[in-house]
């Protein structure tokens, strides 16, 4: 990345020098950019999904199980988390079974976009709408804690603490992680939730 880094840097100053006329060519054009190294696909399997959806639902109370509904729509649908932690209501349309992607949460903001530059929509199975559910009763009791600074959030999935959304992975992660330790179930990124959706498809 380092190595990447520096020729893009010095690709930019010899580009500036050409555009100045100070030299004919760009020496960097001729370099050859190392080849990304790709991030492994190391799926779930379906049963250790349902078992860390049942344990987070079976551990978390009051407004901190919104974690437990956050990941078992992220593991049935397929979503990056940006995308789940951007999620708003008017998203997500239950009759149709659908919601629309459209926005996303990076450097702790929602940008009004998402990865790859354009909006899609995800069909919604009967787990993704469990899901949906279970935010709606955790919606309800916010409402009621009047000491919060967010009592209503717009988005599907607010964080549990004074957040209107999730600001960083970090705030799902520990769940996550707590949740494989006890269930002594393989380490893994919780952007895995993600693969075994699609290896879920594919098996289907």
């Amino acid at each position: 990345a380092t190595k990447r880094a520096a020729i893009h840097r010095l690709g930019t100053l010899r580009g500036t020098a050409v555009k100045d006329g100070l030299i004919d060519r760009n020496p960097v054009d001729a370099i050859e950019l190392p080849a990304r190294a790709k991030k492994a696909v190391d799926p779930f399997t379906v049963e250790e999904a349902d078992r860390m959806i049942g344990y987070l639902y079976s551990q978390l109370r009051s407004a901190t199980r919104i974690y437990a509904a956050y990941f078992e729509f992220a593991f049935y649908t397929g979503m990056r988390p940006g995308e789940i932690a951007a999620l708003r209501w008017d998203e997500v349309d239950e009759e149709k079974r659908v919601a629309n992607v459209c926005r996303i949460v990076a450097d702790y903001k929602i940008e009004e976009r998402t990865k790859t530059r354009s909006s899609r929509q995800v069909m919604l199975n009967s787990r993704a709408l469990n899901a949906l559910e279970e935010a709606k009763k955790i919606a309800v009791l916010r409402k009621k804690q009047s000491r919060r600074t967010h009592p209503v959030s717009a988005y599907v999935f607010p964080p549990s603490r004074n957040f209107e959304y999730i600001q960083q992975a970090s705030v799902t992660d520990k769940h996550f992680q707590e949740a494989l330790s006890k269930l002594k179930i393989r380490v893994r990124r919780q952007y895995n939730c993600r693969h075994t959706y699609a290896t879920m498809c594919l098996m289907a």
